[in-house]
């Protein structure tokens, strides 16, 4: 069953945003860095990102990490 707050996939919204804004697009207190350059950049520099922190949000669906 699909929670009430996801009605749409969020890979579609994800990219008419990388389309219509390019690759850097904030929203909120997010800023997403989107498409093949930005996941070469993230991958290449993780030091410079808080991962951890970003899939905190994820822990009570899949558990602590072990």
């Amino acid at each position: 069953m699909i929670p009430d707050v996801v009605r749409y996939r969020q890979a579609d919204v994800l990219s008419a945003l990388h389309r219509r804004f390019g690759p850097v697009v904030r929203m909120g207190p997010y800023t997403y860095l989107l498409g093949p350059e930005a996941n070469q950049f993230v991958f290449a520099h993780s030091e410079l990102f808080e991962v951890e922190r970003a899939f905190q949000s994820l822990v009570p669906w899949t558990g602590p990490r072990r």
